[in-house]
């Protein structure tokens, strides 16, 4: 597509951009204004150079599009190949399978998740312990260590929702450990009227005390509420008798408390006895290596760019500085991406990254940065490209775009990952216009935050423009 042509589709993107600001202030009556509103807008064509844009360089808050940051710059810096990687090592003297001394695992941020699952890893957990199991080891006299190196204690990024979201699933927090992405799933199933309803949670052996009050009614509403607080896990509220079974998530207060938990379980369900405590510690002497937990990399495209999941993107920005640059601190993981964008070509003006999900309001990155990040790696070798693309959520047909530009032409064309947090808005990713000739862009919204204008403007603004696109005869 030539730059004249690009430009004249550009000439049909900015009045839908206007339509929608001006939709936005009267549905806000006037508090979103197009003073306080930046629409950055970017569209290149791959094949032929060409640029378009609407405040494109601006530096916004991308909210969940900067986990495609989060991707990018791992695969730029470790390769599609890649796994997490956490060593079980015998730190002490293994003979006739008793270990005297202790069981060391040392941290590499993997979130441990399944997202075909129903929250347990035992499946995940499996290989090394059968890789422990074919070493003879069955019980150990000392503790099961938990060395989290540089990671930090688990905590909310700066940036992150205040308290009162804490409990929500999507505010689930990272670590050097962690299993089924720092939550419990929590199943619930209705019984007889009046009775306790059945609960099951996973993964097995979380470690905290139930407090459970979740009841079965005749009839009624759905009441039921998740919250695991150190004092225990709380599940209350109401299922109705006729109800399908109930499944939901709520974040633990600490991954690490959790992944030790788990294993331990997972270790005794093997024979293998751990006579100490489960204790946590940093930077501790070297044993030798008799199992590995291995995640691949890209088994986490998916949950992070169809579902969205925060905890495993912002694992993955963590493990990504841990493998890299051996430091898994915040600013190392900044310090990686910035490293990726200048591997990539792509500047590095403005840009900030707290987290890997973009939950954080401090972030920011512009439209022209997403598309060239983008650009970047489906230039690269060409299986990273190909499993790059088919993560993505497809309008209509997957993730977070399922139900949208479902009766459009833009249907099973547009392949991309979606944001959203309190005041801002954001789509990015490809759209495959007439011939199959690919366009990239990047949308994002800020805006003064008014509930439900990302459902009734900005969501609609995206779609349309992304229709836009697929319609384009190159």
């Amino acid at each position: 597509m030539s730059q004249a042509r690009l430009d004249q589709l550009g000439a049909r993107i900015r009045p839908i951009v206007e339509r929608y600001k001006r939709k936005a202030a009267t549905e806000s009556k006037g508090r979103v204004d197009s003073a306080s509103t930046q629409v950055g807008v970017h569209v290149r064509d791959p094949a032929s150079g060409a640029e378009f844009g609407i405040e494109a360089s601006r530096m916004l808050r991308p909210a969940s599009n900067m986990k495609l940051v989060t991707t990018v710059t791992a695969l730029t810096l470790l390769g599609s190949a890649w796994q997490f990687v956490t060593p079980i090592e015998a730190r002490g003297t293994l003979q006739s399978g008793r270990l005297e001394g202790d069981l060391v695992l040392r941290a590499s941020g993997d979130p441990l998740f399944d997202v075909e699952g129903d929250g347990s890893v035992r499946e995940l957990l499996a290989p090394a312990l059968d890789e422990l199991a074919r070493s003879g080891l069955r019980s150990v006299s000392g503790d099961l260590v938990l060395d989290e190196g540089s990671f930090d204690k688990p905590a909310p990024p700066p940036g992150w929702p205040g308290p009162e979201q804490r409990s929500s699933e999507y505010c689930a927090l990272s670590g050097g450990f962690s299993a089924n992405r720092g939550c419990l799933t929590i199943r619930v199933t209705p019984t007889s009227t009046g009775s306790a309803a059945a609960i099951h949670v996973e993964p097995a052996g979380y470690g905290l005390e139930r407090r459970f009050s979740a009841t079965t009614v005749a009839s009624g509403p759905l009441t039921l509420g998740f919250d695991a607080r150190p004092t225990g896990l709380i599940v209350r509220g109401t299922i109705p008798k006729s109800s399908s079974p109930y499944v939901g998530s709520c974040p633990v207060p600490d991954p690490v408390d959790l992944f030790g938990d788990v294993l331990r379980q997972g270790l005794e369900a093997r024979g293998i006895r751990i006579e100490g405590k489960t204790v946590r510690e940093r930077n501790t002497p070297a044993g030798s290596v008799i199992a590995r937990i291995r995640t691949p990399l890209i088994d986490y495209l998916e949950p992070i760019h169809q579902e969205s999941n925060n905890a495993v993107a912002d694992q993955v920005y963590l493990g990504t500085a841990n493998a890299f640059l051996g430091n898994a601190k915040r600013e190392a993981a900044q310090a990686a991406a910035l490293a990726a964008m200048e591997r990539l070509n792509v500047t590095d003006v403005g840009f900030r990254q707290v987290d890997g999900s973009g939950l954080s309001d401090l972030n920011r990155v512009s439209a022209r940065q997403l598309t060239a990040m983008l650009q970047a790696v489906t230039r690269g070798e060409a299986r990273t490209a190909q499993l790059f693309r088919d993560s993505l959520a497809i309008a209509g047909v997957s993730g977070t775009l399922d139900d949208r530009m479902r009766h459009s032409p833009a249907k099973g064309r547009v392949f991309a990952k979606t944001g959203f947090i309190g005041g801002t808005s954001a789509l990015s990713g490809f759209a495959l216009c007439k011939g199959d000739r690919e366009l990239i862009f990047s949308i994002v919204v800020n805006y003064e935050e008014f509930s439900g204008l990302n459902r009734t403007v900005w969501k609609p603004m995206e779609d349309e423009i992304c229709e836009l696109l697929v319609g384009v005869d190159p």
